[in-house]
């Protein structure tokens, strides 16, 4: 397999934004504890654009695949799971 520089790029764009989004999550359950609305919704908001940026990242990887025929293991779609419980793919 050739190395795609485009794809490394796009996979640690993804990395950081899964990063970002899981410390916000956990910024968001300690906002929760501190029991003020207010801080509980700008962390919630903040937590939903970790989550929009960290889809965009994945969105951008998958198209490249698609796009670029690169990274791919199989034909199969590596973000769907499958219908049998248990089973990715």
């Amino acid at each position: 397999m050739t190395r795609c520089e485009e794809q490394l790029r796009l996979v640690t764009d993804y990395g950081a934004a899964v990063a970002a989004y899981y410390a916000a999550i956990t910024r968001l359950e300690q906002g929760m504890i501190s029991g003020s609305r207010e801080i509980y919704a700008q962390l919630r908001w903040a937590t939903e654009e970790a989550r929009m940026q960290c889809e965009t990242a994945r969105k951008a990887l998958d198209d490249h695949g698609k796009e670029h025929g690169c990274g791919r293991l199989t034909d199969r779609d590596p973000w769907r799971v499958s219908s049998s419980v248990g089973e990715l793919g």
